[in-house]
């Protein structure tokens, strides 16, 4: 008896299944198929593609991604980034022009003199010009001129220290620092340093430790030779000759492993350590190193 109900209700189930299969769902059945086909092949096709680009030659592009270009008719002497304004300020022999982060020009200033670099002070927010090797020149944030001042030596170049909000300076036998003084309206040197060198020292780049201790370190470039000055103590520590091959045409130093980098206009890199100690050389570029900066900043 049990095996009859069991047979009566199979036959039951299945009798429906084979009699109500009407062409519409023939129809889905035949639509679900090719579906499928399709998603197989799809998901075939993508990994044979996958397949031959690994075995392709790849190219591994840096972090720094050309955005846009921005046109002058007169050579750049310098630019520089206002990270207050969030602009972008270059310099050719006259003139100023400042442009907004994007691109998209914002004015034209005529400075009335020649000025050959130009940095910005963040903690009074304004800009200080050299002019012709031998006076800084004291701008406001809308680049109208404050002060000049003269100092004692020739001046090749010039950089900020955040740290202390001075304006070091250096040239031929000196690195020296200036201080703001009556309501950030007037620089003055402060600190003199000349002990140890001579005329041929002729100081034409410089790269400064990030830090607010006394033994905060700067460091010039010059010739094939890296000179490291105390600040605090305003005094030569150190001066590390025959570095490259060539002259080194930029400096940089890495504040997080205390490590000072230096390109050369032979087109090589190096990384050193706090006592010149070599770490790493990079020889990739086909011409001189005219630059050297952090990205992202540290």
């Amino acid at each position: 008896m049990a095996t009859e109900v069991l047979d009566s209700e199979r036959s039951t189930v299945n009798t429906p299944n084979t009699q109500n299969v009407t062409p519409r769902d023939e129809k889905r059945k035949d639509r679900g198929k090719e579906l499928w086909a399709l998603l197989r092949n799809s998901v075939k096709l993508t990994t044979d593609l996958v397949k031959k680009s690994d075995v392709l030659p790849s190219t591994v592009s840096h972090g720094v991604h050309h955005l846009r270009k921005i046109n002058h008719d007169e050579e750049i002497l310098d630019v520089l980034y206002n990270p207050v304004a969030e602009e972008i300020v270059t310099l050719d022999n006259q003139f100023v022009r400042v442009f907004h982060k994007d691109g998209r020009r914002k004015d034209i200033v005529d400075l009335g003199e020649s000025i050959n670099k130009i940095i910005f002070t963040n903690h009074s927010q304004q800009y200080v010009g050299l002019w012709n090797n031998e006076e800084i020149k004291l701008f406001s944030s809308d680049l109208e001129l404050v002060s000049t001042a003269k100092g004692q030596h020739k001046i090749h170049c010039m950089m900020y220290n955040e740290s202390t909000s001075e304006v070091i300076t250096s040239g031929p036998g000196n690195l020296t620092t200036w201080c703001f003084r009556y309501g950030n309206r007037y620089m003055i040197p402060h600190k003199i340093i000349t002990e140890g060198l001579t005329c041929r020292d002729v100081f034409e780049k410089m790269a400064l430790e990030n830090t607010a201790s006394r033994s905060q370190r700067c460091y010039a470039a010059c010739g094939t030779a890296v000179a490291v000055f105390n600040l605090h103590e305003a005094s030569l520590l150190a001066y590390k000759k025959d570095l490259h091959v060539r002259n080194i045409t930029s400096l940089l130093f890495f504040n997080p492993l205390k490590h000072i980098i230096t390109g050369s206009r032979d087109g090589s890199i190096k990384v050193w350590d706090e006592d010149f100690g070599i770490k790493l050389v990079f020889v990739g570029h086909h011409g001189p190193v005219t630059s050297l900066n952090l990205y992202p900043q540290v």
